[in-house]
């Protein structure tokens, strides 16, 4: 009897296990679709990787561990990033640390590297940082609370926009949640699991992108609003430092260009107090003016609860210790200042959201019924969520897609030389669409920015190579240029830009257009085309 009563006891704990994983996985699924949905319609499966000029160079620099990857790690490794440059000039590696192309290649790896897979990755990820929400707020509210809370999550305006780009803040930000959510737990119990996985997921973090080291100061903002001094005496407390120095520091330190050097005077260490000040705009534009009040309310109600009658809340506090951590970077580091470094604070703010909301349901002047307390929130997060994907523009079409593809259909440009025209965006679209759809290592790009014009990482510092048409054919033949692309729309824009423009007049005889008039793709924008010339031997 003894045996089945606990054999009994051991069935039902393994059914509440997995009642709980397929819950949450059913959430995962439904946040997944909704993701998918948004992504679709913001145009994100038609259009090219150009919403910002990180995102190709993000990709490219995916492809090529994925490449290096598939063709088994044989080749020294430095010696083929540099061959793989050679081809598509758009590889970032060390500017940026390696996780999230670890990530990518993983992924396209077992599917493939189309534009469709690659976002499906993006959705993922975006689902998994829904979901990692909705469980958080799942144990003290309720499980609809949650999934209310991560699809609304998932139609912020910014969220949205990141979701349909192959961008590092998404997965910066689930990082980020989870290392926070793990620091939560061990302020309630200080233990050594929750410090090693605090840790971990702090180190995994800044291992994609450099705004992760605003973890660094979640610890120290915990202790301030809980006046818990006695953890600082205890070794778990320090075990995620160790960890983080360890597995961050060897990249940090020794890769070229890893510590940003070349941007420093854009994002260096300096006091801005103004930062500080303009935060509630910071957070009015993470989550909309609708929400920011319920989430300013949240704040003040749970830490309030901590602070003065000194309550063991450390998933709260742990939020609100990363919200401060978050201002105070961004006070210090100018490149934590662009407003997507903002997606950070997203999950956190929307737990405080629902902190707010409740604290307003459940207020004794209002008398809301039991009903109400349902229906209510359900039909505002519907109204919102509504609201969200109405105003968030769609991600904007260049034309590069169909050109790319009209070009690679020649069989006599097979692996020839292209040059590109166009702005930093332009030139590393074209790059993207190239690399995607061939066999790679296939065409030699030039980026004109780079082959004709002297500029550093940011377009700053800018000087012309060559200073007459003569000086830029010669360039041409050269480099074996056989195909070149002239972007109309940023012809006029650069110095070198419109020397190629005059190199085609003083020697239109070389020149052979592969299109009758300029091309321009059908979904593209109104302003966007271009000049196609083969030049001829």
């Amino acid at each position: 009897m003894r045996l089945l009563a606990h054999l009994n006891s051991w069935l039902g704990t393994v059914c509440r296990h997995l009642r709980i994983n397929l819950a949450v996985t059913l959430v995962f699924l439904l946040l997944l679709a909704g993701t998918v949905i948004l992504q679709y319609i913001g145009g994100a499966y038609e259009s090219e990787f150009g919403s910002d000029a990180d995102e190709p160079a993000h990709y490219v620099t995916g492809l090529m561990v994925r490449d290096y990857i598939a063709q088994g790690g044989s080749t020294d490794p430095l010696t083929y990033a540099q061959e793989y440059y050679r081809h598509y000039p758009k590889v970032a590696l060390g500017h940026w640390p390696p996780l999230f192309y670890v990530v990518q290649s993983m992924w396209t790896l077992l599917f493939s590297p189309s534009r469709t897979s690659i976002l499906l990755l993006m959705a993922v990820m975006t689902a998994l940082l829904a979901t990692v929400l909705a469980e958080a707020l799942q144990a003290e509210f309720s499980l609809s609370t949650g999934v209310t809370a991560g699809l609304l999550l998932i139609s912020l305006p910014l969220i949205q926009q990141l979701a349909r780009a192959v961008m590092a803040e998404i997965l910066v930000a689930l990082l980020a949640l989870l290392a926070t959510l793990s620091f939560g737990k061990y302020l309630d119990t200080p233990n050594r699991s929750d410090a090693l996985r605090f840790g971990v997921w702090s180190a995994l973090c800044i291992l994609t992108k450099g705004t992760g080291f605003v973890l660094a100061l979640v610890p120290l903002f915990g202790i301030l609003l809980t006046r818990r001094w006695c953890l600082v005496k205890t070794w778990t407390f320090w075990l995620p430092l160790l960890i983080v120095l360890l597995f961050c520091c060897p990249w940090y330190a020794l890769v070229p260009g890893a510590a940003n050097e070349r941007v420093a005077r854009f994002g260096g260490i300096y006091l801005s107090v103004s930062n500080l000040l303009s935060t509630p705009a910071h957070w009015l534009h993470a989550v909309g003016p609708a929400l920011l009040p319920l989430s300013i309310l949240g704040i003040m109600s749970r830490a309030g609860r901590v602070v003065f009658r000194k309550n063991r809340q450390g998933q709260w506090m742990a939020a609100a210790s990363f919200l401060a951590a978050l201002a105070t970077f961004q006070c210090l580091i100018a490149a934590a200042r662009v407003s997507r470094a903002m997606t950070l604070a997203e999950p956190a703010l929307m737990m405080f959201v629902v902190a707010g909301a409740s604290c307003v349901l459940s207020s004794p002047w209002l008398r809301v019924r039991a009903t109400t307390r349902v229906l209510a929130p359900a039909i505002a997060a519907f109204i919102l969520f509504s609201i969200h994907v109405a105003i968030t523009p769609r991600k904007p079409q260049f034309g590069y897609v169909d050109l790319v593809h009209e070009l690679l259909s020649y069989p006599t440009l097979r692996d020839s030389v292209f040059m590109i025209c166009s702005d930093a965006s332009g030139e590393g679209m074209f790059i993207a669409e190239i690399a995607m759809h061939e066999r790679r290592p296939g065409h030699i790009v030039l980026r004109a920015t780079k082959a004709l014009a002297i500029t550093d990482w940011m377009g700053s510092s800018y000087r012309l190579r060559y200073k007459s048409p003569d000086e830029v054919m010669r360039f041409f033949y050269a480099a074996s240029v056989r195909v070149l692309v002239v972007d109309i729309s940023a012809a006029r824009s650069f110095d070198h830009n419109r020397l190629v423009i005059q190199t085609l007049k003083s020697y239109r005889d070389r020149w052979k257009p592969l299109f009758p008039r300029p091309y321009k793709a059908a979904g593209g924008q109104s302003s966007q085309a271009f000049l196609v010339y083969q030049l001829e031997r």
